[in-house]
């Protein structure tokens, strides 16, 4: 699409319909002229394409292209695009609604049964919101409504990619990626266990269909209430790092958590870095509930593999010769008397790639802000 003809298609999923035979209304709406404005490399972009996907179903066609400088690539929406909004209801069957090169799910892959729905609704700002109650699942976590840029094992579902930012990436490969965005937590219940996080999927084989032994979860808490992360809290291993939080440069620091690799069953390891909002290390709330903020990619990968090497002598060639997947954010939650009412305001996302490799000063923080 991107014609004159083009539509935008709002996707419903009657969660009252069987688990596999999902009930979708699809409404039509013209997107005449509203892409007619210059956008900078949008990834998640309806200018440049929207399709409904679902399974392992291939990524939309569309152009996505990194700008000739490889400065910024949007991941959100672009300012004035159309309301668009999505449902999803319980189980793990819902479609991934695909948007340009990057995807929005609701992903309740735990919950077996429950009422109410996530809602994804594009305002252009990302607005999600989860009402369900009288939840049981599999585990504790119940769902991770997300977006998702690159890759993604399970489903083995893939997006569309810029020609310049493509995944599965070796992580020895990776390059000077800042991953910025601005994002708000909404929570009505102050007891519900929840985090809004990064989800990054590290493998040994190119597009698995799966996880295995050996492979790493890595995930970067940027908010989390009345929730440790899995695994043990590492002390020693607690570090700082150069981010920018709401416009300004400053160190944040960050908790290590780590799940025992040599646990019996244990299929992947866990690595949690838990952001502090204060000096000293919360273990069941703590980080930022609304921020403006931005962090080096390889500097995090680079920290992970210490923690594995140091903590628990894996092979850090082995590490730097897997594959990072893709990008993920959203929010993990469970359930709180069966209920959970939550949200989030994604409002920018972006990857900025800066053309010095020289540490990033106050004076150049106009380049590290998404357009």
């Amino acid at each position: 699409m991107g014609d004159e003809g083009a539509t935008t298609r709002l996707l419903y999923w009657d969660p009252r319909e069987d688990l596999g035979r999902p009930f979708l209304n699809i409404l039509i709406e013209p997107l005449a002229a509203r892409c007619m404005r210059p956008v900078r490399t949008v990834l998640l972009g309806l200018c440049a394409s929207m399709a409904f996907l679902s399974g392992s179903a291939a990524a939309a066609a569309t152009t996505c292209q990194l700008s000739s400088s490889y400065a910024t690539t949007t991941l959100m929406l672009p300012s004035g695009a159309p309301n668009l909004l999505w449902t999803w209801g319980r189980g793990s069957t819902a479609p991934i609604a695909a948007i340009g090169c990057s995807a929005i799910y609701g992903n309740l892959w735990s919950l077996t049964s429950g009422s109410g729905a996530v809602t994804m609704a594009v305002t252009p700002a990302l607005v999600t919101t989860i009402n369900l109650s009288q939840m049981t699942g599999n585990g504790s976590i119940l769902g991770y409504p997300e977006v998702v840029y690159g890759y993604k094992p399970f489903g083995r579902y893939e997006t569309t990619q810029a020609s310049g930012l493509v995944f599965p990436m070796a992580v020895n490969n990776v390059p000077n990626l800042w991953l910025m965005t601005t994002y708000t937590s909404q929570i009505t219940d102050a007891s519900l266990p929840m985090d809004f996080s990064y989800d990054l999927w590290l493998t040994q084989d190119y597009k698995p269909a799966q996880m295995r032994k050996g492979d790493i979860e890595l995930m970067i808490w940027l908010y989390h209430q009345d929730l440790s992360p899995s695994g043990k809290l590492l002390p020693s291993q607690s570090f700082s790092t150069p981010a920018w939080i709401n416009g300004r440069l400053q160190n944040a620091t960050f908790d290590v958590y780590a799940a025992d690799p040599t646990l019996p069953n244990h299929t992947s390891e866990l690595i949690t870095f838990a952001l502090r909002e204060t000096s000293a290390p919360v273990a069941a709330n703590g980080g930022l509930a609304k921020a403006a903020i931005g962090f080096n990619l390889r500097a995090l990968l680079t920290q992970m593999t210490n923690v594995l090497g140091t903590q628990f002598g894996w092979s850090r060639a082995s590490i730097s010769s897997d594959y990072l997947n893709g990008l993920e954010i959203g929010d993990e939650f469970e359930a709180d008397k069966g209920r959970a009412q939550l949200g989030w305001t994604l409002s920018h996302y972006c990857v900025v790639a800066p053309k010095t490799s020289l540490p990033p000063t106050q004076a150049n923080a106009g380049a590290f802000v998404c357009p």
